[in-house]
């Protein structure tokens, strides 16, 4: 999970530069070192994850949709990211 954000975060800031996302990334996300495995996650509109529960998987992707445009000062920033069950035994889980 840690690569999902990593790599939104990377592209975020390559965009829009902002001092304290970047000192966020640096604390918590910065790459691991060259000799340990780190992988990056391409995906633009789904992004797979999978959360750990009270001893359960959720598999579950999310889907982030951004409003406004660079003109538009009021909602320029605003964006909206939304979970999906990926599988029937994640739906169960948030039905029941």
């Amino acid at each position: 999970m840690r690569a999902v954000f990593r790599t939104r975060i990377s592209r975020q800031l390559a965009t829009a530069p902002d001092p304290e996302l970047t000192a966020l990334y640096e604390e918590l996300l910065a790459p691991e070192p060259e000799n340990t495995s780190s992988q990056r996650i391409e995906a633009d509109v789904v992004i797979p994850m999978i959360l750990r529960v009270g001893g359960r998987e959720l598999r579950l992707f999310s889907t982030i949709t951004t409003f406004g445009t660079p003109m538009d000062i009021t909602i320029d920033e605003i964006a909206i990211e939304s979970y999906y069950p990926a599988d029937t035994a994640s739906a169960a889980y948030f039905t029941t």
